[in-house]
């Protein structure tokens, strides 16, 4: 599943190791470090970083949405997964049950 990261792009949910927010020097620190090993990639249209998205292969990704904006946008992905899931199941029964 994708998850709409902001300004058009979008990262694989399932990749998603951590998202934190870009707040003091712990951040700033695992950006640079992130930068000089050609691992962080600034995918917020220019605008300010507010959030890290750590992956699980070490690379991260600024985003300019706020981190609880991303969790709530990955978690209603999930929720809608699900829902959906859930109604082809209800059609396959309902079908047999025909």
């Amino acid at each position: 599943m994708l998850i709409n990261t902001g300004d058009g792009s979008y990262a694989n949910l399932d990749q998603i190791y951590a998202i934190i927010p870009y707040e003091g020097a712990v951040a700033s620190r695992l950006r640079r470090i992130c930068a000089e090993q050609n691992l962080y990639y600034a995918l917020n249209g220019g605008g300010k970083t507010r959030s890290l998205i750590i992956f699980n292969n070490g690379m991260v990704m600024g985003s300019s949405l706020k981190t609880e904006t991303l969790k709530k946008r990955g978690n209603s992905v999930e929720s809608l997964t699900v829902a959906d899931k859930y109604e082809e199941r209800t059609e396959i029964i309902e079908e047999d049950n025909e």
